[in-house]
């Protein structure tokens, strides 16, 4: 999953993180490049209980993991995920951010945490 999301043939930046529920990237452009940037989020469903990657607006939804107990993603990117069965997946997200990531669940967050 995380080959997928990595792959520079993508070029996914991180512009958003909710600790415990999504991760929002945005698909980078050439500077030239006039529009709007397609926005892609990875999201836990937790009434599914499922990890879902999946586009705003379109009709592309894709489930990556299925019995998901718990997600957790923090701003510096590393990435844990517990099954119902007990296992327990942790990762580092290495893909870059747009500089402007804050964790929205945090206590104590503020706008200009970004790294």
């Amino acid at each position: 999953m995380l080959r997928e999301l990595e792959n520079p043939d993508h070029a996914l930046q991180v512009t958003d993180i909710n600790t415990l529920k999504r991760i929002t990237f945005e698909k980078r452009m050439p500077v030239d490049v006039p529009g709007p940037k397609d926005n892609y989020y990875l999201q836990f469903k937790n009434g599914a209980k499922q990890l879902i990657f999946f586009k705003k607006g379109n009709h592309f939804n894709l489930t990556l993991m299925h019995h998901v107990k718990s997600f957790h993603c923090d701003v510096h990117h590393n990435l844990s995920v517990e099954t119902e069965r007990g296992e327990r997946f942790t990762a580092k997200l290495l893909i870059p951010d747009k500089g402007e990531v804050t964790d929205e669940t945090a206590i104590g967050n503020h706008a200009a945490i970004s790294h």
